[in-house]
């Protein structure tokens, strides 16, 4: 059961045992006065805390919603943004890659690393020797000023990161 299920179905009993509640209240209020029978202590401490289960599940559905309104508007926000990083993403490593003055297969290269592949895997997916990809992996970092494969990826996560904050 996922947790969007799990919180829904606690909202929902949330929802019932407020209505229960509410109901029984106005039942017991509404017996009393019509028969004109006065409260006990008892009855009095029971009914104050079936009105204060009333007021606390009726501000918890409140809170619970707007919390819900909340998390949805975020993701709608985070989904923009991540929308508009992707499609700014081409247009950066072009950038780069033209500032580094990347060679084509030096930009293939690059993209591979960005997505986080190994020497080896690089190698199979442009069918070339090792020790090729090594250099040109060598030449990459050279050009784009990293000294490893995390600094190179940085150089466009913190590009990123900066256009994520001017959506914002």
């Amino acid at each position: 059961m996922g947790h969007t299920h799990l919180v829904s179905v606690f909202f929902v009993a949330k929802i019932i045992a407020f209505l229960f509640f509410m109901f029984d209240v106005a039942f017991d209020l509404q017996d009393h006065i019509q028969n004109m029978t006065p409260y006990d202590k008892g009855e009095i401490v029971h009914l104050g805390f079936e009105v204060f289960a009333v007021f606390a599940l009726g501000a918890g559905i409140f809170v619970t919603t707007q919390y819900m309104t909340l998390l949805r508007e975020n993701k709608q926000s985070a989904e923009m943004s991540l929308h508009y990083l992707r499609r700014d993403f081409e247009g950066l490593a072009k950038r780069k890659f033209n500032a580094w003055a990347l060679t084509p297969a030096e930009k293939d290269i690059s993209i591979l690393l960005l997505k986080g592949l190994g020497t080896n895997e690089i190698s199979e997916i442009r069918s070339t020797k090792i020790g090729t990809v090594k250099l040109q992996v060598h030449k990459v970092l050279q050009k784009a000023g990293a000294s490893n494969r995390a600094e190179f990826m940085s150089l466009f996560m913190d590009e990123f990161l900066d256009i994520a904050t001017e959506l914002e």
